[in-house]
């Protein structure tokens, strides 16, 4: 709503990563439902730490892209 065209993103596939406790922890999944692992990697992320998301997403067009994101942990 409010654009000319309609551009839908279909995430495919992600790989997500954080510190917990100090150590390294990386969870990978298919779709874009978080699976119960890498809901607990987020909880449990170190305080001033980042999450990294990294995802595979299907346009419009059919074709796949990677994209990213970082979430500063500030609790």
């Amino acid at each position: 709503e409010g654009f000319d065209l309609s551009a839908n993103y279909i995430v495919m596939s992600y790989e997500l990563s954080a510190k917990v406790k100090g150590n390294l922890k990386q969870e990978q999944g298919n779709g874009s439902n978080l699976s119960p692992s890498a809901i607990n990697v987020i909880k449990n992320a170190d305080v001033g730490g980042r999450i990294y998301i990294d995802l595979k997403v299907k346009g419009p067009d059919g074709i796949m892209y990677p994209s990213s994101c970082s979430i500063k942990v500030l609790r």
